[in-house]
């Protein structure tokens, strides 16, 4: 049965990922959300109205190290660095070293928006020796019903794409692309504020790694 499960998330990954590629090859159409320290965030509106997110940014760090520090530690950076919207993360299911399931939970930080929950499927890729891609997309677990007093978003892509930088043998460029339906209403205000507490994350994120990373 796990291997058939793992078969079925493995597809749908798949899917994500060609999405999330697609879209961060296209260099034409994103708006400029906020500079930051140590990199960039753009939007990218799509016909559903929903923004798609995107960070960049450079580490001279090597490729691998990187990809390896953020899967450790993702999860308590975001506790450290997203107190206000991140409650905690749960591991549902592991497939392998490169493959899980899981359960997180997030905040609101306003009361007139209800918090939210998201099941995924997490999968690291490995292109070449210079280039990790770690998808993330949601699907369906009869293990974690709707949770009351909690809105299921629908992750459609989440990408981190860590790339050796051509040349440069301990230079890491990091993109970080995603779109996700939160469901329910949420007021625009609330969104943008969202997007740019996004990048100031991958920000903190970078400088951490920079600091941490021998």
């Amino acid at each position: 049965m796990a291997e058939a499960r793992l078969a079925a998330y493995m597809a749908i990954a798949e899917t994500a990922y060609n999405q999330g590629l697609e879209v961060v090859n296209d260099v034409t159409s994103w708006q400029t959300l906020k500079t930051t320290s140590n990199g960039y965030a753009s939007r990218l509106s799509t016909p559903s109205g929903l923004p798609i997110f995107k960070f960049e940014g450079f580490i001279d760090k090597p490729v691998a190290a990187v990809k390896s520090y953020f899967s450790d530690h993702y999860e308590s950076m975001s506790r450290e660095f997203t107190p206000d919207m991140f409650d905690h993360q749960t591991t549902i299911q592991v497939f392998d070293a490169t493959a899980k399931l899981i359960h997180e939970v997030t905040k609101s930080p306003v009361s007139i928006v209800s918090p939210r929950d998201v099941v995924y499927f997490d999968v690291t890729l490995t292109l070449d020796e210079g280039t990790y891609v770690i998808v993330d997309v949601s699907v369906e677990a009869s293990e974690v019903p709707p949770v009351a007093g909690y809105v299921r978003v629908d992750l459609k892509y989440s990408l981190h794409i860590f790339e050796q930088v051509p040349g440069e043998r301990v230079k890491t460029h990091l993109t970080h692309v995603a779109l996700g339906d939160p469901k329910g209403a949420i007021p625009a205000s609330f969104v943008n504020l969202s997007l740019g507490s996004r990048a100031d994350f991958y920000d903190k994120v970078l400088q951490r790694m920079a600091e941490a990373i021998g």
